[in-house]
């Protein structure tokens, strides 16, 4: 029956229908794809960040990528970043962990982080936690108390 339905849906019809699949999960949410996502939509918004790009490192190389945001204050700031669906799941041990400078995810769930997290929701708000620590301040706070990377 629902092979006979499916031959005789347009393509269009089967499109929306797949979409309406993917949507309907929640397994997007755990998808380090939608922290990128979510991080650019937030950084469009940002009121104190006038120019950002992200530049992505090679498969298997981490951390993901690197940051860069420029300020309204014309203050320049470098991270690197690694983006996750969960915080917890770069908790293991990494060679890497002292080169990443903040974890971008969709969820929060490592309860000690050695790396500063942002976890951003798709209605746009965010919360930032600091090492070890519950939630700490805003972003823009984040960039500045990041002076080893900043460059005006």
């Amino acid at each position: 029956m629902l092979a006979l339905e499916l031959q005789r849906m347009s393509k269009e019809e089967k499109i929306k229908r797949q979409y309406k699949s993917l949507v309907d999960t929640d397994w997007r949410i755990q998808d380090e794809r939608m922290s990128i996502l979510l991080l650019s939509k937030f950084l469009e918004k940002a009121k104190d960040v006038m120019e950002w790009d992200l530049a992505f490192r090679k498969p298997n190389e981490s951390p993901d990528g690197m940051l860069f945001v420029k300020t309204k204050e014309g203050n320049e700031y470098y991270l690197n970043v690694e983006f996750e669906g969960y915080s917890r799941n770069f908790e293991n041990p990494h060679k890497w962990l002292e080169h990443c400078d903040l974890i971008v995810c969709t969820l929060h769930n490592w309860e000690k982080p050695t790396v500063p997290v942002l976890e951003i929701q798709p209605d746009g708000t965010y919360q930032l936690f600091a090492i070890g620590e519950g939630t700490k301040g805003s972003f823009y706070e984040f960039l500045r108390s990041t002076s080893n990377r900043e460059r005006t």
